[in-house]
């Protein structure tokens, strides 16, 4: 439950800094590899494998639904993985 509530309190700008990228699909990409190494790594204590392959599957299309979020929504699009939360993954995944 920690790990589902850091997410939802994730602020990438702040750990950015002045460096955060333009294009939110950058900045997308650094933010899904990061929940990938939560999944790969930290949930291999509480997932099995299939439920492991199932997550690392759904972040992927989670991914895919964001580009198309942010196609559709130009110049207004949130975070990565502000948008996991917004559709439950995090809940599903990281309680």
């Amino acid at each position: 439950r920690s790990v589902g509530q850091a997410l939802r309190n994730f602020n990438m700008a702040n750990m950015l800094g002045e460096a955060t990228p333009d294009n939110p699909l950058d900045l997308a990409r650094v933010e899904a590899s990061m929940v990938r190494d939560l999944i790969v790594n930290l949930g291999s204590l509480w997932f099995t494998p299939m439920w492991r392959s199932v997550a690392l599957y759904d972040l992927q299309q989670k991914f895919d639904d964001y580009v198309r979020y942010v196609a559709t929504n130009p110049g207004q699009a949130i975070d990565f993985i502000r948008f996991l939360v917004d559709t439950g993954f995090v809940d599903r995944y990281f309680g």
